[in-house]
């Protein structure tokens, strides 16, 4: 062999060699994420340093496809929350247990591949009103995983928010908690009783004092009215988070829906606010303010419901045109709707404390009602120290404690309307 010759194979070695290397150090780079160690036995937030994201790919995708292409740090395109992305991770399982538990934050819809020393397992695609809610991995969009003790194992996770609900149309909506399937199944019987512990007094109290209402008159109307709206949605969000099923369809289940109500309940609160406080004989000023609100929040409830005539609208389908901004639907977003009622509140908590101190018994009441939730405060301060964080457990004792605070308003609101009459006579 002459010198050219070696010289032209050596070039091929060289290139060769190269080849060999690039490839190694791009397979590597593409498994090369950091595991999350799973060490708790309770729910933890995966953190997004964790996750790689791919998207252009649907649940239809091979997991061939998803395991040899190229994922990104981070979503680069909106619309990728309407159409569809994956994401992957990777964890080390350091617990007794080899059932672990995934949760999602309100997912839809969902379709999951596991990757692990035991081989490659698909679970099969789920949506919300089309597939069983409770199946043999998952409760709706919580699910059993199979990890191995000591292992390292992928998992790539399909999203799609279609269409989206803006209140969850960022990094939020793939945000997962990972912990023992038992803790995860816990957390979700925990939920349901908490619903039903919530819904059933408050629809019980709506018809009581609808009835009392019936007998004696008086502002026990505007009380009924609000639990009996409340306690309706809250029904609706049972049997789409609970059930899986839509009983008025998915427009009014959706947040949309939600948005379009809540101006209702301003109208209720303010109306019994104004009543019980008597303004439009002892403040008039003050009383034309409640009305024109009043009015206010009845236009932006007829339009809301007029925009969900059409939902879902392009707003919810295209985040190109409309990108999200986690500030929720509606002509007027939830931060901006809420402020006349805030401040309408704080002045009948001032007026109920001024006409306390001149005597009135039924403005005590008032006033004690709107204190009520404000306890939320301390409690919630107490039970993070107690417990360390936000957890799961916190979460938990905070809405329970917060559900018994506003029944609890409810309750003196009916003190106070009973008092008033009572002075009356």
């Amino acid at each position: 062999m002459n010198s050219s010759e070696q010289y032209f194979f050596m070039k091929i070695f060289r290139f060769t060699l190269f080849l060999i290397i690039l490839i190694f150090l791009i397979s590597s780079k593409s498994h090369s994420q950091e595991p999350f160690i799973i060490t708790s036995e309770a729910l933890e937030i995966i953190p997004n340093k964790h996750l790689k994201f791919l998207e252009g790919f649907d649940e239809t995708v091979s997991f061939e496809t998803l395991e040899k292409a190229d994922w990104s740090d981070k979503r680069s395109n909106p619309q990728s929350m309407v159409e569809g992305y994956w994401v992957r991770f990777k964890v080390r399982n350091n617990l007794s247990t080899d059932k672990i538990g995934l949760s999602h934050n309100f997912n839809r819809e969902k379709k999951i591949f596991v990757k692990n020393s035991m081989g490659i397992k698909e679970y099969d695609h789920w949506k919300l009103g089309f597939n069983e809610h409770r199946g043999e991995y998952n409760i709706g969009g919580a699910y059993q995983l199979k990890i191995p003790k000591n292992k390292v194992s992928f998992i790539y996770n399909f999203f799609r928010n279609n269409p989206v609900e803006r209140f969850n149309s960022k990094d939020n909506y793939h945000r997962m908690m990972i912990g023992t399937w038992e803790s995860l199944r816990n957390k979700e019987f925990y939920r349901l009783i908490g619903n039903v512990a919530f819904i059933t007094p408050t629809l019980l109290f709506g018809f009581y004092y609808f009835f009392v209402y019936l007998i004696s008159r008086g502002n026990y109307l505007w009380i009924s009215l609000t639990l009996l709206l409340i306690s309706f949605l809250s029904t609706l969000i049972f049997f789409q988070n609970q059930i899986g099923t839509y009983i008025l369809g998915p427009a009014i289940s959706s947040t949309s829906g939600m948005i379009s109500f809540l101006p209702i309940i301003f109208v209720l609160l303010i109306q019994f606010f104004r009543k019980t406080l008597n303004l439009e004989i002892k403040f008039p000023i003050f009383n034309k303010i409640y009305v024109t609100t009043i009015l206010f929040y009845l236009t932006v409830s007829i339009f809301n419901f007029a925009d969900l005539a059409y939902w879902p609208n392009e707003k919810l389908l295209n985040l190109t045109k409309y990108p999200p901004d986690n500030l929720g639907p509606g002509i007027i977003k939830f931060h901006f709707l809420i402020i006349p009622f805030f401040l309408l509140l704080l002045t009948s908590i001032i007026l109920s404390l001024v006409f306390w101190r001149r005597g009135s018994s039924s403005s005590g009441y008032l006033c004690l009602s709107f204190l009520l939730p404000f306890l939320a405060i301390p409690i919630a301060l107490i039970t993070y120290i107690y417990l360390g964080g936000f957890n799961d457990f916190f979460w938990l004792l905070i809405l329970t404690f917060v559900g018994i605070l506003f029944l609890g308003m409810f309750v003196t609101f009916g003190f106070s309307v009973a008092q008033g009459m009572n002075d009356l006579k």
